[in-house]
Formats: structure tokens, C-alpha cells, sequence
């Protein structure tokens, strides 16, 4: 049996679906006749081509492979080199070898932005902030964010020696060994006593595993009410994830259903009561980067009238890609369905109208100004740098020295920022939402809110 990946392709970043399926059909007669004429083109190339240099066969083939899938005008059927391929499984699987750090280029210098709860890079005392200055032996000056993350991932039980630079200590190395690091893609806190809050960034193999994770613990330790999921910005992923995520929320019926040219592409996915389903008053926000996976919740949810959309128009990305694995490392994603809502609603290049529409805030070129001046100016680095607390007098000080066309914005909104700032610099949770600037999320709270009120008086 020949084994192959499926996966749904949002707007930024491709995730599969394991299938499996019976070899392909043979080629038709005219197709092996075709590819004598492209042998004979290439051949043609490599022994006469001007430029030596250029006649890579490698290159050849895969450009030959990029040229038959831009035939199809599809965006998303496309080619994956070994390196792209490769990546593609660390998202889908949401697992990988390393260490567990986040990692980004402040000041051209490769910093750590935090470490990851229990991960090997966490229990060696590593710090947000600190500078990693060298990675076995090799300056990290000029390095790319690709590159270092090359070079710190490896197979579980290797060791990575690196130099850390940290204020007001001597840089000394750290050897560590690397061990298998989940991605966290759900993320979860309280917005109030009654109300708790889930993003999800996307669908990976243990989405729903992490949901009923953090959701269980939230209920164990608060007295929720009701919760919103927030979907927005969320590109898609696994197909069977999405569909696991919504059987959380759903008790019976169609969640999804896919239709293609192969027998096993038609099929449904159906929910099923379980004892630990969430039956919780629910809003969920969407947005225009919400896409594929994020769909197939939203649409569920709306078709089922289990919950309320609240935001702007979904993506709009119905189709599923089959991710085929080729024998030098490198796949082909290909169209080989579409998904339909419970409805039977195609939402391919439509996206999914919510039933509450809410336009993100948006932001005057002056309060623009505003934010990229707390970001780079003073206030925000000797504070950041010196991890210190501020005051309001430093706020208002601070205030005074910019024009009256400059302070346009509401001094909550700064201080808003500066808090989320500093509690990142003193190597605190970021804070996962900000209901003084985030009017989407504030008009769900209010809506949750109003629920128990409406409930009684109708």
C-alpha cells in the first residue's frame, strides 16, 4: 500500500493529514510518450547549453516539476524542495528536535525571547533576553533566523554547545541536549471570573489534545460561564484536527464533509456525544486570515448554531491538498478535493460571512506614528533594558514630550502597550489579549456577558 499525507493549505502555511491509498493508476500510453519528448529536451540542455554553471540536472528536474504544477493554475498545488518539505512535516506534526527556545534578531544579535516551559532550554536557566553569541564555536554575527534554527535543531539525545552573553555576567557556554519540542498552538487564559479565552494558531496532530488540556484546567480552577475561541489569523492546518477540535464543541451531525475524484475523498466526518464535550455558551472570532481548518470550525459552528461568528469574512479556502512524498525528500502538494460545511456549503473563495460583523480598530496614520515612537523610543528601551517598573509620572513626562498631534492616542492604549512591553522584558506570560485595543474581542466579552440577561428576559 502506498502511503501518502493530506493536508489543507491556509494562506501562510501548509499542514497535513495522513492517508493512505492504493497505488496509482497506470500511465496512459500518450503520457509515456510525452515524457520521451521531455528526456530528449533535457538531454538537448545538459550537452548544449551555452553555460555550463547552469545546466544543474537537479535544478533542471525540479524547475521541469514547478513548470507541470504552475500548468494547473492553482495556488495551491505546488512543489517542496527536501528543505520545505521537510518543514512542512515539524508544522503538521507540531513536534520537533531541539531545545526549546524562541528565538529573533534585536540589534542584528540572535536573542532569546523566552524559553519554553519544560523543555531542555528552560531547565539549563535560560532567559528571555539573553544574547547567543556563539553556536559550536562559529560567531552568530550576520546569522539569519533560518540558519540559527538550523543550527540548534537536531535529533532528540544530541548535544548543541552555544556561548550566552547576559547583563552584567562574563558570556559562558552551555552545552545542552536536545529533546523533542511540541509547538504549542492552543493558548489559554481568563478574561474575567466568568469568561475564558482560547486561541488557537493553528491545527496541527495535537490541537484537540492541548484544548482539552487547557480548557479542562481552566474549568477545574475558575467558575466559567462561557468562552470565546478566537480563530483569527489562523492559516488552517490538519483537516482531522479541525475536525477533532469541533467535536469538542458538537454533539451530532455533519462537521465536514470532502468531495474529490477518488472514492476515498468523498467522505464525512461526523461528531459524536462524549462526556467531556464543552457545552459552554461560545463566540467565536474569525477574521480574513482565518482560512481552511479555521473554517471548517467556524462553519461548523455557524451551520450548527452551536455558537455565534463574531468579526469580519473568513479567507476563503475550501480544498484539500494530498501531500506526496517523492524519493529524493522533496513533495508535491496537490488539490485533490474540496470540503463542505454541514450545510453542504462550499466556502471556497466565499469565506464565511460571521453573524455579528465587527471591523477590526483602526488606526490614524498619527496613532501609527505613536506606536512606532513607545517602540523605539526611550521610554520602552531604559525601561525594557533596566527591567524596571514605571510610574504614571514617567507616562505623563514622557507624554508631554511629544506634540499634541502625536498624543492623539488614548493614554490607556499606551500604557496598554508599555505594560505588555515590560512584562515580557521581566520575562513574565505576554499577556494574550489587550480588551483596550482589541474592540473585537471586547464586543464578544460584552455579548457573553449580555447572554444570561437576554436568556431571562425572552
Amino acid at each position: 500500500m502506498f502511503k501518502i499525507k493530506n493536508l489543507f493549505l491556509g494562506s501562510a502555511i501548509l499542514l497535513l493529514l495522513c492517508l493512505s491509498i492504493e497505488t496509482n493508476p497506470p500511465r496512459a500510453k500518450e503520457s509515456y510518450e510525452s515524457l520521451g519528448v521531455f528526456t530528449d529536451v533535457l538531454s538537448i540542455v545538459e550537452n548544449n547549453y551555452v553555460d555550463e554553471e547552469k545546466v544543474k540536472p537537479e535544478e533542471l528536474i525540479y524547475g521541469a516539476i514547478k513548470g507541470v504544477l504552475s500548468e494547473l493554475d492553482d495556488p495551491y498545488t505546488r512543489f517542496m524542495p527536501p528543505k520545505k518539505y521537510e518543514e512542512t512535516q515539524v508544522q503538521t506534526k507540531g513536534e520537533f528536535g531541539g531545545i526549546g527556545i524562541e528565538i529573533t534578531l534585536r540589534e542584528e544579535v540572535l536573542t532569546i525571547v523566552a524559553p519554553i516551559d519544560d523543555t531542555p532550554g528552560y531547565k539549563a536557566g535560560l532567559k528571555a533576553g539573553d544574547k547567543i553569541t556563539e553556536i559550536e564555536g562559529k560567531s552568530t554575527k550576520g546569522i539569519t533566523l533560518e540558519e540559527a534554527v538550523d543550527k540548534l535543531r537536531g535529533p532528540k539525545g544530541s548535544p548543541v554547545t552555544f556561548v550566552i552573553s547576559r547583563e552584567e555576567e562574563e558570556p559562558f557556554p552551555v552545552t545542552i541536549i536536545r529533546d523533542i519540542i511540541e509547538i504549542k498552538s492552543v493558548k489559554g487564559e481568563m478574561i474575567n471570573e466568568e469568561i475564558a479565552y482560547l486561541r488557537i494558531a493553528s491545527f496541527s496532530e495535537h490541537t484537540a489534545r492541548e484544548l482539552d488540556r487547557i480548557l479542562k484546567e481552566l474549568l477545574k480552577e475558575n467558575k466559567v460561564k462561557s468562552l470565546v475561541l478566537d480563530l483569527r489569523n489562523n492559516p488552517g492546518g490538519l483537516l482531522i484536527s479541525a475536525f477533532e477540535v469541533s467535536d469538542k464543541f458538537l454533539q451530532e451531525g455533519v462537521v465536514v464533509s470532502t468531495k474529490g475524484r477518488i472514492a476515498h475523498q468523498n467522505r464525512e466526518y461526523r461528531a459524536r456525544k462524549q462526556e467531556d464535550d464543552f457545552d459552554l455558551p461560545l463566540v467565536v472570532l474569525i477574521n480574513n486570515g482565518s482560512a481552511s481548518g479555521a473554517e471548517i470550525v467556524a462553519g461548523a459552528i455557524k451551520d450548527t448554531g452551536r455558537g455565534v461568528l463574531l468579526g469580519t469574512k473568513s479567507f476563503g479556502k475550501g480544498s484539500v491538498q494530498t501531500i506526496y512524498p517523492l524519493s529524493d525528500n522533496s513533495g508535491i502538494a496537490l488539490t485533490t478535493a474540496k470540503y463542505f460545511t454541514p450545510s453542504g456549503i462550499c466556502i471556497h473563495e466565499k469565506g464565511i460571512m460571521p453573524q455579528i460583523v465587527v471591523e477590526p480598530r483602526k488606526f490614524t496614520k498619527e496613532e501609527i506614528e505613536q506606536f512606532k515612537k513607545l517602540n523605539e523610543g526611550k521610554l520602552i528601551k531604559g525601561f525594557v533594558d533596566k527591567h524596571n517598573p514605571y510610574t504614571e509620572e514617567d507616562l505623563d513626562k514622557f507624554l508631554k514630550e511629544l506634540s499634541d498631534k502625536e498624543i492623539n492616542l488614548e493614554k490607556t492604549i499606551i500604557k496598554s502597550r508599555v505594560d505588555r512591553e515590560l512584562r515580557i522584558a521581566n520575562n513574565e506570560k505576554e499577556p494574550l489579549f489587550d480588551l483596550e485595543i482589541d474592540n473585537q474581542l471586547k464586543r464578544a466579552v460584552e455579548l457573553l456577558v449580555a447572554l444570561p440577561v437576554f436568556s431571562r428576559s425572552h
